[in-house]
């Protein structure tokens, strides 16, 4: 089976960003909070998505984004699935991560959207390597996968130490 990975941000100035600049906020990027390992936080300049924006255009962006993926993989992985339920959001402009703060991603609705649309049973593995920053956004990131699957979406998590859980309650 091949596994195709899917990025939960897209590049800034590339063509998702150029072409569909109304899926994305004009101000903000995207990043990492402090932590032991990093007192400033990650700044990774990728743009922020307007989740109402995505809403009410039925998530059609993620949809043909997983469409295409499964198109040419059997399992797509999103690379740090908790931007579903929450994401560090920094100033545009700002040389650290530091001053970020916590913004509520769509939670399911942009997962099952696109999962559905996409036809039942197509697996995405749900990578959380987001910080562990709170029992309350680890929960619903939890939480987002087990209603996924719930939904007949096989939503797999890859744990810390690689093992791979479809059951939607973690590692």
């Amino acid at each position: 089976r091949l596994v195709g990975d899917v990025p939960i941000y897209v590049a800034p100035g590339g063509a998702d960003h150029e072409t569909w600049p109304e899926l994305f906020l004009a101000e903000g990027q995207a990043g990492v909070p402090p932590d032991a390992l990093g007192p400033d936080g990650q700044l990774w300049g990728n743009p922020l998505y307007d989740w109402p924006a995505q809403q009410r255009r039925g998530y059609r962006w993620w949809t043909e984004r997983l469409r295409r993926t499964f198109d040419l993989f059997d399992l797509a992985r999103i690379d740090h699935f908790r931007a579903f339920v929450a994401y560090w959001a920094v100033a545009s402009g700002a040389e650290t991560a530091v001053d970020g703060r916590w913004r509520r991603g769509p939670g399911r609705g942009g997962v099952l959207y696109a999962g559905a649309a996409n036809g039942r049973r197509r697996a995405v593995d749900g990578r959380d390597r987001g910080p562990d920053d709170g029992r309350q956004r680890r929960h619903g990131v939890v939480r987002v996968r087990a209603d996924a699957a719930r939904h007949d979406d096989a939503v797999l998590r890859q744990g810390r130490r690689g093992d791979v859980r479809g059951d939607g309650r973690g590692g």
